[in-house]
């Protein structure tokens, strides 16, 4: 599995910032350029986060790590890990070194304007710890 494992300067581009998210945009025009969608990476402290979702009484699941210096908080889609930590409600959880598979969502137009995003989604954990 190791040769799988990729080593980006950086996850796609840093070009933006979610209400909830950090360095989770990028627009589609740049996504568009690109030769993939995903990146399977090795992430030395993966952290867990249930936090509030956007609508009242709702949560999410983020997964919030650095990777080359660079924080990130991404949303999780992961359906393993959203199964076992959404349960145990809003809080933080530690998961160690993981490899972390990061994919670009569906181009978004969140104002309506010319610009759509796409957003940086962490679809699967691989637990090495």
């Amino acid at each position: 599995m190791v040769g799988l494992v990729e080593n980006p300067e950086t996850l796609f581009e840093n070009a933006g910032d979610t209400y909830a998210g950090l360095n989770d945009e990028i627009p589609n025009v740049t996504a568009d350029a690109r030769p993939g969608s995903l990146l399977l990476v090795r992430v030395p402290e993966l952290e867990i986060d249930v936090i509030a979702g956007f609508h009242v009484g709702t949560t999410k699941v983020q997964a919030r790590f650095e990777y080359r210096g660079i924080r990130y908080w991404l949303t999780v889609t992961d359906p393993v890990v959203k199964a076992e930590f959404q349960p145990r409600g809003i809080g933080a959880y530690n998961l160690g070194v993981c490899l972390v598979c990061i994919s670009l969502a569906m181009p978004f137009n969140p104002n309506g304007g010319q610009v759509y995003y796409r957003y940086k989604l962490v679809a699967g954990v691989i637990r090495l710890a």
